[in-house]
């Protein structure tokens, strides 16, 4: 079969390798739960680019497929897990890590920390940028695709579900839903939301001074924060916030302001032409009137903050890019009390924050890998509703939008991991079908 591989840092090739397929077809015995998946559509990720920098060790010489996003339809799979179905014939997503929903973290929803997990593309399980992929815990990682879904939504924005736009809700569920902000968000003070009953009355003063949020880092998993960000903003009586009307109505009186943060001018005017048409289409005009959005470089990000007093900074900042120096910014942008949620994947030794820093801002710091599988079902009603930026191609979009960049051969996978890696690219997909 053919499939992306990792030769040395900064080269991968697209060989003839040895594949699942074959071996099934001349009846050797598959592992139990495990599956075997035809790919349609493979991922670019910029977690993938940690491998082929070179910042994150991988055995050289062709001997690792790349890759952990992929979509397809399950060829065979042998005994499933006790009490799960077949999923032979099942379309299905494949979240980028495997899980078992045995174990504790597990069965707490943490799959992303399954004590049996492995992340495709690595050592210890071959990737997804290949036409089979060997898939061992099926039952427990495999999504089947749903019906209702696929008749609605683009098939290339479905590959989103793997990785990047679970993750991208994560950093802001992490962010809106922390004890830091549950009381900002309805309008009552810390001793007002911890003691008084739900019905309280809601404290317009508490949010007189409005909510402000940044994001810092705008390649495709940072565009997936935004995007979820304000889709979950203008909902606030849907889940997760689940806001009663009267709060809502309050939340919406007050002033939004959301800043996006990137050094590149194409990542940003691609995030303002992604807010401006979840703009226009926006059903909720209230939310519309109260939302500010701008998008701003590192020296102009870093003015800002100076020229704002400590408690104007920003309530959440939700971090995308895993540096050092995006961390340091985030703090610096954050108000008191605030959120750090960062998903971006930190292969850095040192952290440039201390424990002082933390404590004179009270600041509070969410880290670490999504866990797709318990995200999943908030993520795909942003797929079903954000059909209009998410579902796009903005190599073919008239106006250039869209979170997907193209979908290319596999083929041209050695060039795409060039021009992504110098930011000339943005999310890419990889089609083996002819």
């Amino acid at each position: 079969m053919q499939a992306v591989v990792f030769e040395r840092p900064f080269t991968v090739s697209v060989k003839t390798v040895a594949s699942p397929h074959d071996e099934y077809r001349s009846g050797l015995p598959m592992a139990s739960d495990t599956a075997l998946v035809k790919v349609h559509l493979a991922g670019l990720c910029g977690s993938d680019l940690h491998c082929y920098r070179g910042v994150e060790p991988l055995l050289g010489g062709g001997r690792v497929i790349m890759g952990h996003e992929f979509v397809g339809v399950v060829i065979a799979h042998n005994s499933p897990a006790e009490g799960r179905p077949n999923l032979t014939g099942v379309h299905v997503i494949a979240p980028f890590t495997t899980s078992c929903l045995e174990c504790i973290p597990c069965t707490r929803g943490f799959t992303s920390r399954c004590v049996q997990s492995k992340l495709f593309g690595s050592e210890a399980l071959q990737g997804a940028q290949a036409e089979y992929v060997s898939v061992p815990n099926a039952s427990g990682t495999l999504v089947p695709i749903p019906p209702a879904l696929s008749a609605g939504v683009s098939a290339p924005s479905v590959l989103l579900c793997c990785d990047i736009l679970p993750t991208g809700y994560f950093a802001a569920l992490q962010a809106l839903t922390h004890a830091n902000l549950h009381g900002v968000l309805r309008g009552a003070s810390l001793t007002d939301s911890l003691w008084s009953p739900s019905s309280s009355p809601v404290n317009r003063s508490v949010l007189r001074s409005g909510l402000v949020f940044a994001v810092v880092g705008l390649g495709p998993v940072g565009l997936c924060a935004l995007v979820s960000l304000i889709d979950i903003l203008s909902r606030p009586t849907s889940s997760p916030l689940c806001l009663d009307a009267q709060v809502a109505a309050s939340f919406h009186a007050a002033p939004i302001t959301i800043i996006a943060v990137d050094g590149v001018q194409a990542r940003r005017d691609l995030a303002s032409g992604i807010v401006s048409r979840i703009m226009q289409n926006s059903a909720n005009k209230e939310f519309a009137d109260c939302l500010t959005f701008s998008t701003l470089d590192i020296d102009s990000v870093e003015a800002w903050s100076r020229a704002k007093s400590a408690d104007a900074r920003a309530d959440a900042v939700l971090e995308a890019v895993g540096a050092l120096e995006s961390l340091k910014l985030s703090y610096n942008l954050l108000r008191p009390f605030g959120v750090i949620s960062s998903i971006g994947v930190h292969a850095s030794a040192g952290f440039p924050l201390t424990g002082d820093d933390l404590y004179n801002k009270n600041a509070a710091l969410c880290f670490g890998r999504c866990p797709v599988r318990a995200v999943l079902p908030l993520a795909l009603g942003t797929l079903e509703r954000r059909q209009d930026v998410l579902g796009a191609l903005a190599s073919t979009d008239p106006d250039g939008i869209g979170l997907i960049d193209r979908v290319v051969p596999i083929s041209e996978a050695p060039l795409m991991y060039e021009k992504f890696e110098r930011r000339e690219v943005g999310k890419v997909l990889f089609s083996f079908e002819s």
